[in-house]
């Protein structure tokens, strides 16, 4: 799990503390995934906890990291937007949508820290017409 150990690694105590939430998510999705299968008497995976070190010595800058971590959530946010595409149970069809934009939410204030940091620009906004039109 990147997130764990990302969160172990990274020197700023903010991106510290977006990962370990960015780890709780991850732990939330396994868990109501895992217990639909449990409900079907079907195995769950395993997952790699064990294989993170104890290590507390950066392999990446924390930019990297944070760049990783968007790029893995975009991912899953694919993924479960092809997976609810063809889903054809409500119960998990709600599961992928609430849980795709509980990731966005999470994707949102990972690219604002890149953003703070310095290390995105911001994207083009829309105009605010009404702001314009009052002169501001």
């Amino acid at each position: 799990m990147k997130v764990m150990s990302y969160s172990q690694v990274a020197q700023s105590k903010e991106l510290r503390n977006y990962f370990a939430r960015g780890r709780g998510i991850c732990e939330k999705h396994i868990e109501v995934f895992g217990s639909l299968l449990r409900e079907d008497d079907l195995p769950t995976p395993t997952t790699y906890e064990s294989e993170v070190t104890s290590s507390t010595e950066p392999p990446f800058s924390d930019k990297i990291m944070l760049f990783m971590i968007l790029s893995l959530g975009s991912v899953v946010v694919s993924r479960y937007g092809t997976a609810l595409s063809l889903c054809t149970r409500r119960d998990i069809a709600a599961h992928f949508t609430r849980l795709i934009a509980e990731t966005v939410n999470y994707l949102e204030d990972g690219m604002n820290l890149m953003i703070k940091y310095g290390w995105s620009e911001q994207p083009p906004q829309s105009l605010d017409r009404k702001a314009l039109v009052k002169g501001k």
